[in-house]
């Protein structure tokens, strides 16, 4: 037997999730979330037991687990005008993959070890002398250090990294790798 579905909304907000990501984790529409939330719809068991479902694993996996405790606080960061050949040379000292990229300290884009072979590819080692800018790709999502991990890993499949902010400052980042790192260490 499921729990009344009143408790949908509760759980949700317990946990700091939002419709959307509910919505996602449990792999079903927004607007189904919002319909069941304020009594328009009652699903069927099975998608009921969908959304139950997600909110227990966000239950398990939430506990003690926010962003907070798997970030990465030593976040190195450049700035568009910079040389390639200054990431590169980050990116071994630190045996990092990524370098958050700014311009007059707002988040403009990330430079990636794919970034650069693809530009090495493209136009072969005259890149060390390039603006970062010109080979690095889109900005990451950002998110707050006390979002849960459960709510990051759907952005994860599709970004190399998040960022994490607090008061219009990055203060850190979280890679595959860390998720990879937590994982084994449950």
């Amino acid at each position: 037997m499921l729990p009344p579905l009143t408790d949908i909304a509760i759980r949700r907000k317990k946990l700091g999730l939002s419709v959307e990501e509910l919505a996602s984790i449990a792999g079903v529409s927004e607007e189904l979330i919002k319909n069941i939330e304020s009594g328009a719809l009652s699903p069927d068991y099975e998608l009921a037991r969908k959304i139950f479902n997600a909110l227990e694993d966000a239950e398990i996996i939430a506990k003690d687990q926010i962003v907070d405790h798997i970030m990465s606080t030593n976040v190195v960061i450049l700035e568009e005008c910079e040389p390639v050949r200054k990431a590169a040379d980050l990116m071994k000292y630190y045996a990092i993959s990524q370098i958050p990229v700014t311009r007059n300290g707002k988040i403009t884009g990330i430079l990636t070890e794919s970034d650069i072979v693809s530009g090495y590819a493209k136009y072969g080692k005259d890149i060390q002398n390039f603006e970062i800018a010109r080979l690095m790709s889109n900005p990451p999502p950002v998110v707050r250090r006390d979002t849960s991990i459960y709510c990051i890993l759907p952005l994860l499949r599709d970004y190399p990294a998040l960022l994490v902010e607090e008061q219009d400052k990055i203060v850190g980042i979280i890679t595959k790798a860390d998720i990879v790192y937590t994982a084994l260490n449950l």
